[in-house]
C-alpha cells in the first residue's frame, strides 16, 4: 500500500436531488403528496406506504439525503392543503387557506410575504433536523434553484441544487433564492458569498 495515503477511503450513498410535496412546480401538481418527513423516512430504511398503498422499503438505507424541493413556491401549495401553522401564522396565508379557490392576487401575496417564505423555509430546515443523527444518517437542508424554461436556448436544464451544512439558527437567517429573485446563476453565487459571510455557515451547490 501507498505511504502516507490521506485520500478518502470510505464510500457513502446518498441522493442530493429528491422532490416531495413541497415542489408547487412538478411534483405536488403531478400527484406527489409525500412530505419531506416521508422521504426522509424512505432513505432511512423505514416501512412507508406507498402512493398505491403498498408497503414499501429500501433494501439498503442510503447515508445521506438532499430533499432539493423547488425554492419557486417553495411548500406553498401542500401548506394551503394541510393548512400549515407556519402559513397560518402569516396573515396572507390565513386568507388563502380560508379560501383556496382566492383570486390570483391572494396567491400573489402569499408568494411574495417575506413571511410565508421565513415560516416554511424553516419548516424545511427543522425536518431536516429532526431527522440528521450524526454518524448514522445525515440530512442535509436545501433547495433546488431553477431558471431553466425561461432562458431563451436553456431548454429547461439550468438547474443547481443548492446544500446547507447548517440547520435551525443559521441556515433560517436567509431564504431560498428562487428564479423570482433573479435568472442569472451569477447572482446564486452572490447569495452564497453574502451568506457565509452573514452566517459564517457554508454551503455547497450541485449540478441537478
Amino acid at each position: 500500500p501507498p505511504v502516507d495515503r490521506t485520500h478518502p477511503d470510505q464510500v457513502y450513498w446518498g441522493d442530493t436531488h429528491v422532490h416531495t410535496s413541497f415542489s408547487s412546480g412538478d411534483a405536488y401538481p403531478r400527484g406527489n403528496r409525500f412530505s419531506p418527513r416521508i422521504a426522509y423516512r424512505f432513505a432511512r430504511g423505514e416501512t412507508v406506504e406507498a402512493a398505491n398503498g403498498e408497503p414499501v422499503r429500501l433494501r439498503r438505507p442510503l447515508d445521506f439525503l438532499v430533499v432539493a424541493d423547488h425554492a419557486g413556491k417553495l411548500g406553498l401549495e401542500y401548506s394551503v392543503q394541510e393548512g400549515s401553522p407556519a402559513l397560518a401564522r402569516t396573515e396572507a396565508g390565513r386568507a388563502v387557506i380560508a379560501d383556496p379557490e382566492n383570486s390570483r392576487e391572494a396567491w400573489l401575496a402569499v408568494r411574495r410575504d417575506p413571511a410565508v417564505k421565513r415560516a416554511i423555509w424553516r419548516d424545511v430546515i427543522a425536518n431536516a433536523d429532526a431527522f440528521n443523527e450524526p454518524g448514522q444518517f445525515t440530512a442535509f437542508a436545501g433547495y433546488e434553484w431553477s431558471s431553466g424554461g425561461s432562458v431563451p436556448g436553456v431548454f429547461g436544464n439550468l438547474h443547481r441544487v443548492v446544500i446547507f451544512r447548517e440547520g435551525i439558527g443559521v441556515a433560517d437567517q436567509v431564504r431560498p433564492f428562487s428564479r423570482y429573485d433573479s435568472l442569472n446563476p451569477e447572482d446564486l453565487w452572490q447569495y452564497f458569498e453574502d451568506y457565509e459571510e452573514q452566517t459564517g455557515g457554508e454551503g455547497a451547490l450541485d449540478p441537478a
